[in-house]
């Protein structure tokens, strides 16, 4: 799989936020959830000073158990300009370095099959902020492009 290294600057993000685990596969059930919370709740469109229309899910404060599970947070949030919105979570995702990854298809299929083809490569990984945006380029989800971010150092 292709990618880039780019350096993007500290943004700011605001959304709603789940933090979660892979045991028992809670992750499953948060991320979708999370998901339909954000589209069909009305939280996206109530979402002040949006920097683009692209929504966003980013993956943070990850810590791996000694057993070898992966806990997690996860915010599905939009770039905000600045942080006029009291009722959802804000989170600032420091400048860094990033492996980035062009993926075409929306789907969770899609999505998961990238993660995991990114996850078995040999990137030199901080355990900072790793996130998707969600272009909004083609009428069909599985024309879509997705670009995954992937904080190294």
């Amino acid at each position: 799989m292709n990618f880039e290294i780019v350096k993007l600057e500290q943004r700011k993000v605001v959304g709603n936020r789940v933090d979660t685990t892979y045991a028992d596969n809670k992750c499953y059930a948060d991320l979708p959830a999370t998901w339909g919370a954000f589209l069909e709740n009305g939280i996206y469109t109530s979402i002040n000073n949006k920097v683009d229309q692209r929504p966003i899910g980013l993956y943070f404060d990850q810590k791996m158990r000694e057993n070898g599970i992966l806990d997690f947070s996860f915010m599905s949030c939009c770039h905000v300009s600045k942080g006029d919105n009291p009722k959802l979570e804000e989170v600032i995702i420091p400048e860094s370095n990033y492996a980035k990854f062009v993926v075409t298809g929306q789907t969770p299929e899609d999505i998961n099959n990238a993660w995991e083809t990114i996850a078995k490569l040999e990137l030199d990984r901080n355990t900072g902020f790793d996130f998707e945006v969600y272009n909004m380029d083609a009428e069909d989800p599985k024309e879509r492009t997705l670009e995954c971010y992937v904080s190294i150092k």
